[in-house]
């Protein structure tokens, strides 16, 4: 199911380019953190924020706080050409009851133009290196009101600094919700 899913976003990614879509942003009530710079939810379909904005899915809400690129993170490094993209974020399930299952390719990050190959998936995915205390797990658990902050892991091609981390919904009966997309810039540190 997950690498359905995966060919699902991926065809959703190539489509869509994260563009001007339509959306909707509102400013942060006064009682946020000072982090939250707007609060996103869907309109027809599709949500689109930036880094520090608060994403609100149908099964969580979810936070890019900071990204950079580096040649080495906790013992990964990627191949020739390639930088390896951090991504710290905050999720929440928002549900009262139901803890949400999350797996590694829930989100996928896109940058460069219309290529099908211009997306990846986290460095989890498929391989034998596991999540850790800095980095999400292959497979983890949202627990209800419990917000999770934790890093992504990518690897990219060199040369590039605009990405955006998408994320679709995705029901038990194999239906796809709305679609979400976050853009920001990441440089080397």
């Amino acid at each position: 199911m997950r690498k359905a899913a995966v060919t699902a976003l991926a065809a959703v990614l190539v489509l869509s380019g994260c563009s001007a879509a339509e959306q909707t942003a509102t400013s942060a009530p006064a009682e946020s953190t000072a982090a939250v710079q707007n609060e996103v939810t869907s309109a027809n379909g599709y949500g689109q924020g930036e880094t520090g904005d608060l994403i609100h899915t149908s099964f969580f809400d979810w936070t890019v706080n900071d990204a950079w690129q580096t040649d080495e993170y906790e013992g990964i490094t990627p191949a020739a050409e390639h930088s390896l993209l951090v991504v710290n974020m905050t999720l929440t399930d928002t549900r009262t009851e139901e803890s949400v299952p999350m797996y590694d390719s829930d989100f996928q990050v896109q940058w460069g133009g219309s290529e099908d190959t211009d997306f990846a998936v986290p460095v989890t995915y498929e391989s034998s290196i596991e999540g850790g205390e800095t980095m999400f797990a292959a497979q983890y658990t949202l627990e209800p009101g419990a917000p999770v902050t934790n890093n992504l892991v990518f690897e990219v091609p060199s040369g590039y600094t605009d990405f955006s981390m998408l994320f679709q919904e995705y029901f038990s009966d194999e239906s796809l919700g709305d679609l979400f997309c976050v853009k920001f810039s990441a440089v080397y540190r």
